[in-house]
């Protein structure tokens, strides 16, 4: 600290210029600046003297390092990583003052004083930092073949970048330019294009300013093309109110600038037939109030710019008003239907005959005589159709109660159906004491079998007797009997 306040001290009094001491500064100065955020060194040199050593300090704008309000604080600190160092090897004869991230604030005068030596000669840092702003609008005066751009001067710049594209190119052309102004020539006309221009100086463009950007199009010093497809729209045959349509794709298509569109009509004899009419440039319609009668009339409809006046842009088209109340049998004004080529002649196809009624085949038989306790089957069988379309019914006793195919399946009473076979059968496990009847229905076409099931009852069988040698002798138990009968009656006979 007493090293700090002597050289406080001997800074306030070290007016006196020595040559002794030097002071240089890194980057140089030779372009007159340093471009900002760079690392700057001012250095102090001088020869080392035997004795005391040398208190060196760097003075600043003529106030010490240590007790300026933007470096003080920094410099006591006495740290390197600090944006701010005071470098301080007096026994080499060396000091250093180490500012980095430099900005335009950094600019001021620097000067090194050494004890018992005195002070060196003043150097002024120049910070040169880019523009603060971008330019800003962008005035354009388009000609036929170029265009004049001009804009205000922005603070801190010293060059002006100025680019100019066709809408659509994908090269730009670009000058660099120390005025306010600029013109490029050489372009086409009719033709839109963009503008770029943005302001610098030797430490460049600040990041975040962008470039001031605009639009125009070269005038069109063509002349417009005529109208498209003009054609009576509105008027008959007899009608004395004629309307007229057409369009400017031609000259939209070209980018063509049509101001103004003059409609007029002449009688047969070339005289005005009404008085022209003026429309807007943008104009696809007209209608025309003719004062005279029946006679055959031209129209005409001119497009209309600056540079129209020696070229023909105009485009024609008559229409004949008839006499007569009566419509013509073909108007004038009738395009002729085109020739068509007669039909080729084909052969006639063959009627469709519709699918065949479906059929049912119940069999050979509708009446089964059966057994009590006896299974039984039933087949119905259909043509052109499907077994998936036949349902099955019942109906039994003198009461003539009656179940659906669902009952069926219920009491025991399968229904099978084989596609491939179009066929469907009932099959009943066992049948019942009483006469039934079962029927196969196709009821969407009125067809069905009707199947009448007839019941026999089983006689009971007579008992069986089997003798020894015979497994089953029940049909002669009764032969064998007789003859034994008889030899009983002649043995009682004999005694």
């Amino acid at each position: 600290m007493t090293s700090v306040m002597f050289i406080l001290f001997l800074s306030a009094f070290a007016s006196v210029y020595s040559n002794e001491v030097a002071i240089s500064v890194e980057p140089s100065m030779d372009a007159g600046f340093i471009t900002w955020q760079q690392t700057v060194t001012i250095s102090c040199n001088w020869t080392p003297t035997s004795g005391r050593p040398a208190l060196p300090d760097i003075l600043v704008d003529g106030d010490s390092i240590f007790s300026d309000e933007t470096y003080s604080e920094d410099a006591f600190a006495n740290d390197e990583t600090r944006r701010v160092y005071f470098a301080d090897t007096a026994a080499e004869g060396k000091a250093a003052l180490i500012i980095k991230d430099v900005t335009a604030a950094d600019s001021r005068s620097f000067s090194c004083v050494v004890s018992r030596l005195g002070s060196s000669e003043t150097l002024a840092v120049d910070i040169l930092e880019p523009p603060a702003t971008g330019v800003g609008a962008v005035t354009i005066v388009p000609d036929f073949t170029g265009v004049t751009l001009s804009w205000d001067a922005v603070e801190g710049a010293t060059t002006y970048t100025v680019s100019v594209q066709p809408v659509g190119a994908s090269e730009w052309t670009t000058v660099e330019v120390e005025s306010t102004e600029h013109t490029f020539d050489g372009l086409t006309v009719a033709t839109d294009h963009n503008v770029e221009v943005s302001a610098s100086n030797a430490a460049g463009i600040r990041d975040g300013i962008v470039a001031s950007t605009a639009s125009f199009t070269t005038l069109d010093n063509r002349p417009p093309h005529p109208v498209d497809g003009l054609a009576v729209t509105a008027g008959t045959y007899n009608e004395t109110s004629i309307s007229l349509g057409w369009t400017l794709d031609s000259n939209a298509g070209e980018n063509r600038i049509v101001d103004s569109i003059v409609a007029s009509v002449a009688d047969s004899e070339g005289g005005e037939a009404a008085a022209p009419q003026e429309l807007a440039g943008d104009a696809t319609a007209v209608t025309f109030e003719l004062p005279v009668g029946p006679g055959v009339y031209t129209f005409t409809v001119k497009t209309v710019n600056s540079f129209s006046a020696d070229i023909e842009t105009g485009l024609t088209v008559s229409h004949e008003i008839a006499e007569t109340t009566e419509p013509p049998t073909i108007p004038p004004t009738t395009t002729p239907e085109p020739t068509t080529t007669p039909e080729p002649t084909t052969t006639p196809q063959p009627t469709t005959q519709p699918p065949p009624p479906p059929e049912l085949d119940c069999g050979d038989s509708l009446v089964f005589e059966n057994v009590v306790g006896h299974p039984i089957s039933l087949t119905c069988k259909i043509k052109n159709g499907v077994a998936e379309d036949i349902t099955w019914s019942f109906s039994m006793g003198e009461e003539g109660s009656s179940m659906n195919e669902t009952s069926l399946g219920e009491n025991g009473i399968t229904i099978s159906r084989d596609s491939d076979a179009n066929t469907t059968t009932l099959q009943i496990p066992a049948l019942s004491t009483e006469t039934a009847e079962y029927t196969c229905s196709l009821s969407e076409h009125d067809l069905s079998c009707t199947f009448s099931v007839t019941i026999n009852p089983e006689p009971t069988p007579e008992p069986t007797v089997k003798g020894p040698e015979s497994p089953d002798n029940s049909s002669t138990n009764g032969l064998t009997f007789v003859p034994f009968l008889l030899s009983m009656i002649i043995m009682l006979a004999l005694f």
